[in-house]
């Protein structure tokens, strides 16, 4: 009959959308772009990887993306302006629980002492490095970022407990007298 409506499939209903794990951020940072590119690849599935190619774009991804944004920095020692030791030591102080790991070509003991020291170093991988045991060092990295992290959570929350227990039995006190 010419008065009923056109036939019209059913829709099939949505699917809800999935909720995607959201990956922990890692900066990596070298002046050599095939490096970058290569840590890309092999840490993509992982994180979210940012690169930077040297010390002050970095610094200017920590500055823009806030620095407690990243579980951990993955550095070059060797780079032109800015060394790794020097980025390594002002991840430090602008997020003291962001993991921080170096990566350098040069063995030299100097240098590895000095980004030890300075930018309390977690690992230090020698280039050329397996992707797996680079891969591996980031897992270990965001995990130790994870820890401390909570514990500084925990400990935060403790001493807010006993800052209201000290409040109250001041309170207590002051009217006992």
């Amino acid at each position: 009959p010419m008065n009923q409506p056109a036939f019209k499939p059913p829709v099939a209903a949505e699917a809800p959308p999935r909720v995607r794990a959201v990956k922990p951020r890692i900066l990596c940072v070298d002046d050599e772009p095939e490096v970058l590119h290569g840590l890309q690849m092999h840490l993509r599935s992982r994180f979210e990887v940012i690169t930077a190619c040297g010390g002050l774009e970095a610094l200017q991804y920590l500055w823009e993306l806030g620095a407690d944004s990243f579980a951990a920095v993955l550095s070059d020692m060797r780079m032109p302006g800015m060394d790794g030791s020097t980025l390594l030591s002002h991840v430090r102080r602008m997020s003291p629980d962001t993991t921080r790991v170096m990566l350098t070509g040069y063995s030299e003991m100097r240098s590895a002492i000095a980004a030890i020291n300075d930018g309390n170093v977690f690992r230090f991988l020698i280039k050329p490095c397996d992707p797996s045991v680079v891969a591996q060092t980031m897992v270990d990295a965001v995990d130790h970022y994870r820890l401390v992290v909570q514990d500084r959570d925990f400990m935060v929350s403790k001493l807010h407990a006993l800052s209201t227990r000290l409040r109250s039995a001041e309170r207590l006190a002051a009217v006992g007298t």
